[in-house]
């Protein structure tokens, strides 16, 4: 069954917001920061996953998983490069890049079954900015060409 993209969009939007308001740093009366990160990095990272999908299903593809890199080569050509330019990469050391965070929803969700993680945050926050906003301009073409003139 396909899966409405606004539906998908939406979703990805909720997990987005929820990832930056995770990673805003708040003091606490004792003088320590606050800042969830877990939670940040998982909500990031699925927040991304959702905007792939619905960029796919924009482009009458189908996916599944939460497997990030397998998600970006479902892309069309001209949406890996929109993503890369963006980003200021080429696709290549995107691909490098996207297969270090790839499998973060799952491992991140987990992580005190391993200990500790590392991830790239500057990296994970400026693809879930991309993600979004090539999602935006494709579930909205018509806003974006008029903004554009």
């Amino acid at each position: 069954m396909a899966h409405d993209p606004q539906h998908i969009k939406n979703t990805a939007s909720s997990f987005l917001t929820a990832a930056e308001r995770c990673f805003e740093k708040r003091p606490l009366p004792s003088g320590q920061i606050q800042a969830p990160l877990v939670p940040a990095v998982v909500c990031a990272v699925f927040g991304i996953e959702l905007s792939l999908k619905a960029i796919i299903a924009i482009e009458k593809g189908k996916a599944t998983g939460h497997d990030l890199l397998k998600l970006f080569i479902k892309l069309t050509p001209q949406s890996k490069v929109s993503i890369a330019a963006a980003l200021s990469l080429e696709e290549w050391a995107l691909r490098q890049k996207i297969g270090a965070i790839s499998s973060a929803f799952v491992e991140w969700r987990y992580i005190y079954e391993r200990g500790s993680a590392h991830i790239d945050l500057e990296f994970l926050q400026q693809f879930a900015k991309t993600t979004a906003q090539l999602l935006e301009s494709l579930a909205n073409p018509a806003v974006h060409t008029n903004t554009a003139k």
